[in-house]
C-alpha cells in the first residue's frame, strides 16, 4: 500500500469513527479491534517474547487484527503490559519473570499503603505522592518507559501504514480506581465507610491534577480519544450513594476536560454498570463512547440512551473463544440492527480473548467490512 493510499484511508476511517461519536449517517458501521494475547497466539510466540521485544508485538498484533479485511482502528499500537500499573496502581506479574513464559500476565492485587495514606495525600499534594508511590512500586514499569518512548511513534506508523489508526492517544484515571489498586478491594471499600470524608477530599485534591494534565496539544498528534478505564466503579460493586459521591462528579469532570481539549471521552468501562446507565444521559450528548464488556445489556443500553451516546462493543469473549462463526455473525448482525447502524462502532467486548478461534475473528470483521 502506497504512503498516499494508507494516509488517505487513515482519514476515512478516523471520519467514520467521529461520525459514528455524532450519529451521523454512515457508509456503513466502523470496526475497531483490540489484542494483546490474542496475536501471541496467533503468531505462535510465547507471551514472554511477545513482550519482550516491541516490534515483534506490534507486527505480530497488526497480522492478528487486519488478516481478515479492513478494520477502521485499534485502541492503542502499543500497550506494554506493565502500564497496567499505572492505571490501576496494583502490581503485575509478567511471563518470562514471575511466570513461565507461556503465561499470561496478571494483576496481583495487595495493599500496599495504609489508610495514613489519605494524610499524606493531602499534605504532599496528589502529583507528588503518585509519582513516589509509583517509582516505588513499579520500577519495572518505569524501565519500559524509555524503551516505549522509542517504540511508540514507530508503532503508530506501522498501523497507519496499513491504513489503521490509533482511536485513543490519551488515558485519565478515575480516583476511586487508583486509590482502591492502592489500598486493595476490601481497605478501601471498608474506607468508604469508615472515613468517607477523608476519601472524598483526597478525591477533590487528585481531581485537580488529573484533569490538568488533559492538554490541547496532546490532541494535535492526529489521535482522537481520552480513554478512561474504570471496573471498580461499576453499579455492581457500589451502592447508588456511594457511586453517585465516590464516582460520577470525577467523571464528569474528566468528561468537561477531554471536551475543552478537544479529544474525545471513551469509557472503557469494564463490570456490570445497567443501573447506573440513566446518568449517562446528564453527559453531553452526542460526544461520548461507551465501551462494553457483555456484562453490561448493550442492547438496553441504546433503550435507555436512544441517540444520546455512541456505544462501542460488544462481541462476548465467550462467543469468540467457544461460539461459530455463524453464531458471530448473528450476533454482530443484531448489534447493528438493534444498536446501530447510526452510533455504533463495532468491538470485541474488552480485548479479544488468547484462545479466540480466528475464523471468529474473522466473521466478526467481515460481518460489516466484507
Amino acid at each position: 500500500m502506497g504512503a498516499r493510499d494508507a494516509g488517505e484511508l487513515v482519514r476515512q476511517k478516523r471520519a467514520r469513527w467521529l461520525r459514528a461519536v455524532r450519529f451521523e449517517k454512515q457508509d456503513r458501521v466502523p470496526i475497531t479491534l483490540a489484542a494483546d494475547g490474542y496475536a501471541a497466539r496467533q503468531a505462535g510466540i510465547t507471551y514472554a517474547q511477545y513482550i519482550g521485544d516491541w516490534d515483534l508485538y506490534v507486527r505480530a498484533t497488526i497480522d492478528a487484527l487486519t488478516k481478515w479485511g479492513e478494520i477502521d482502528g485499534t485502541d492503542w499500537t502499543l500497550w506494554p503490559p506493565q502500564f497496567f500499573s499505572f492505571g490501576s496502581n496494583i502490581p503485575i506479574k509478567l511471563p518470562g519473570r514471575e511466570l513461565p513464559d507461556d503465561v499470561l500476565w496478571q494483576l496481583d492485587e495487595r495493599c500496599l499503603v495504609g489508610p495514613e495514606v489519605y494524610d499524606e495525600i493531602l499534605d504532599v499534594g496528589w502529583n507528588e505522592w503518585l509519582e513516589r508511590f509509583q517509582a516505588q512500586n513499579f520500577a519495572d514499569a518505569f524501565g519500559v518507559f524509555e524503551e516505549f518512548g522509542e517504540a511508540y511513534p514507530r508503532s503508530i506508523a506501522e498501523w497507519e501504514a496499513v491504513g489503521v489508526p490509533c482511536a485513543n492517544v490519551d488515558a485519565a484515571g478515575l480516583p476511586m480506581e487508583l486509590l482502591c489498586g492502592a489500598r486493595s478491594m476490601k481497605e478501601f471499600m471498608l474506607d468508604l465507610h469508615r472515613m468517607p470524608d477523608k476519601v472524598q477530599a483526597v478525591m477533590d485534591v487528585a481531581i485537580k491534577d488529573i484533569v490538568a494534565r488533559i492538554v490541547p496539544e496532546t490532541y494535535t498528534t492526529g489521535g482522537l480519544a481520552c480513554e478512561v478505564v474504570a471496573t471498580r466503579g461499576s453499579s455492581d460493586i457500589l451502592s447508588p450513594r456511594l457511586w453517585d459521591r465516590f464516582v460520577f462528579p470525577y467523571l464528569e469532570q474528566v468528561v468537561e476536560a477531554a471536551m475543552a481539549a478537544g479529544g474525545v471521552p471513551y469509557f472503557h468501562f469494564d463490570g456490570d454498570w445497567n443501573r447506573v446507565l440513566p446518568r449517562f444521559l446528564e453527559l453531553p450528548a452526542k460526544s461520548c463512547v461507551l465501551m462494553l464488556d457483555s456484562r453490561t445489556d448493550i442492547f438496553r443500553a441504546r433503550e435507555i440512551l436512544g441517540d444520546h451516546m455512541c456505544l462501542k462493543g460488544d462481541v462476548p469473549p465467550s462467543l469468540l473463544s467457544l461460539g461459530t462463526p455463524e453464531k458471530v455473525r448473528s450476533y454482530c448482525d443484531r448489534l447493528v440492527r438493534e444498536v446501530g447502524p447510526e452510533g455504533l462502532i463495532l468491538s470485541q467486548a474488552c480485548t479479544i480473548p488468547p484462545d479466540a478461534e480466528a475464523e471468529n475473528v474473522r466473521a466478526m470483521v467481515e460481518s460489516v467490512s466484507a
